[in-house]
């Protein structure tokens, strides 16, 4: 009996024992503070939108050269005054970009007491994208001359319709008239250079018959005279004939090019004529020809064509389109025209209230897009007071047709 009192009155002890300690270890618990749930605030992702690098590609002016950006509906985004040979990025919060934007490059030229402002306007530019102006300058040292000789040319078939002489060795050469002869054939003249890196000359000649022949003069000596008769020319292997209309200037300018030289093969200009033709010659000594015809039909209508590669084959002046100006003002500019097949185009203004201060103003986009125009940024407008934004009248507009081919259409008033 004692025994068992015993045991009874420890497991007394044992239960009062563990029930303290639990209560313990409740009350630890029970006063411990909750942990707070922290807000975690993410770090803003910096986009670089637009990084510009400058070069020879771009002009620049002596008194101030400014990049502003814009979005797609004219607000400002940003600006940054800009020098040559500099990469310039354009920064904002990831969330705050644009699928587009607008870039304008401003320069500000002084030059004999007057200002010359001259911008220009890239549009559609994509988001992240990069313009590159920067180049490899050429090196445009000086061809050492060794002396020069006297050339003429005889017997050259002539009317008002001639429209070229020329010779190349890698500079160009012009003929002055010499004299003439009854029957109408003329003579040229010209004192040539001897160049140390060149040994020969390429000399074209498109005579008054609408023909086109040229001759490879070698073996040329310092101080030399030397009379060649026209007889003596050779004709091309292939001819491409550009027949032109009545216009009131007119120039060609024929380039032919390989790996080690390059010569100019034609050049013709007219300031006002009745239609005619021009014809161009193939020399299999050159893989590539660099061409530019231009010729203004009126004071409303100029077409380019310009071509770099394989000897061309056919240029064709179209007829004059139509343009009809809706809206003249540089923010909205609106207009239609019977141009169906151009790519882009290039509106210009221009401002030239006093003869000391001119200021142009161009803005590119592709066919179907029409872009809204920002205004100037307030710090650049009060500082160069004369950039006379507001004096704008529209000019022309220019469409691209192709990589090749552009047409220019005038204000007519």
């Amino acid at each position: 009996m004692k025994n068992t009192s015993i045991i009874c009155l420890s497991l007394l002890i044992l239960t009062l024992g563990c029930t303290k300690n639990s209560g313990d270890i409740l009350e630890t618990k029970a006063e411990q503070p909750k942990e707070e749930e922290v807000e975690v605030i993410a770090e803003p992702v910096i986009a670089t939108y637009l990084t510009i690098k400058t070069g020879c590609l771009l002009n620049y002016g002596n008194q101030g050269n400014w990049i502003i950006v814009y979005d797609e509906s004219g607000n400002l985004i940003d600006y940054k005054a800009f020098q040559e040979n500099e990469i310039i990025a354009f920064e904002s919060d990831e969330t705050e970009t644009h699928e587009k934007y607008s870039v304008t490059f401003l320069t500000i030229n002084e030059f004999l007491g007057g200002i010359w402002n001259e911008l220009n306007t890239s549009t559609e530019v994509l988001m992240g994208s990069t313009l590159d102006y920067s180049c490899i300058e050429e090196n445009n040292a000086s061809t050492s001359i060794t002396g020069n000789f006297n050339l003429k040319i005889k017997n050259v078939p002539d009317d008002l319709t001639v429209t070229s002489i020329n010779a190349s060795n890698g500079e160009n050469v012009g003929f002055a008239y010499s004299e003439s002869s009854n029957n109408g054939l003329m003579t040229y003249e010209a004192d040539l250079n001897i160049l140390e890196v060149k040994t020969d000359y390429i000399i074209t000649i498109q005579d008054g018959n609408e023909n086109a022949k040229y001759y490879v003069l070698e073996n040329y000596e310092i101080g030399e005279e030397i009379s060649i008769n026209y007889e003596d020319f050779n004709s091309y292997t292939d001819y491409t004939d550009i027949n032109y209309p009545e216009h009131t200037s007119l120039r060609l300018l024929l380039h032919g090019s390989n790996t080690n030289e390059a010569y100019s093969l034609s050049q013709a200009f007219s300031n006002g004529n009745t239609q005619g033709s021009l014809r161009l010659g193939k020399l299999n000594r050159f893989d590539t020809y660099n061409l530019l015809y231009e010729i203004k039909i009126n004071s409303e209508y100029v077409y380019t064509f310009f071509n770099t590669g394989e000897f061309p084959t056919e240029i064709i002046t179209p007829e004059q389109p139509t343009v009809t100006i809706s809206d003249s003002s540089i923010q909205e500019f609106k207009f239609e025209t019977s141009i169906t097949n151009y790519l882009n185009k290039t509106s210009s203004w221009y401002s030239g209230t006093t003869n000391e201060n001119f200021t142009t103003w161009d803005v590119s986009s592709t066919r179907n897009y029409n872009p809204i125009i920002g205004n100037i940024p307030t710090e650049i407008s009060t500082s160069h007071s004369n950039l006379e934004i507001e004096d704008l009248i529209y000019k022309h507009i220019k469409f691209d047709l192709n990589e090749d081919e552009t047409i220019i259409i005038s204000n007519s008033n």
